[in-house]
């Protein structure tokens, strides 16, 4: 991480990972979301993170153009490479104050504003 002389941050960070994985509802319940390293690794999906916002939290709406000056941080880079495990990283600048301070904080989770498709069939997959 680095932090220029006017305070933006520079970071690399993972984005996305091969694997299941589980999210806790707001009624208690929880969902599982396979992601296959096959699918992850796609130049096409690759390309969903490649300069795009990034967050603080989750949204409830998609950013784009009519609010991202509302609800973007900072972005993505261009490059998106695939590292270790699976996982995959970009470089991020973050750029509002509020996602500064959480960072400062210790927050360190991210999120991009990339796009995906759920296909909701239940199932088992032969590695995961």
């Amino acid at each position: 991480m680095h932090r220029t002389r006017e305070g933006y941050v520079f970071a690399d960070g993972i984005f996305a990972r091969p694997g299941v994985l589980t999210y806790t509802n707001q009624d208690g319940s929880v969902t599982r979301e396979l992601i296959p390293e096959e699918e992850l690794h796609k130049a096409d999906s690759l390309a969903t993170i490649a300069g795009k916002p990034t967050t603080l939290q989750h949204p409830d709406e998609d950013v784009g153009p009519g609010n991202v000056a509302a609800l973007g941080t900072g972005t993505t880079d261009k490059d998106v490479a695939i590292c270790e495990g699976g996982y995959v990283r970009v470089s991020v600048t973050i750029q509002r104050k509020d996602a500064l301070d959480a960072l400062a904080a210790g927050v360190v989770e991210l999120s991009p504003g990339y796009t995906c498709r759920i296909d909701a069939t239940p199932g088992v997959h032969a590695v995961y």
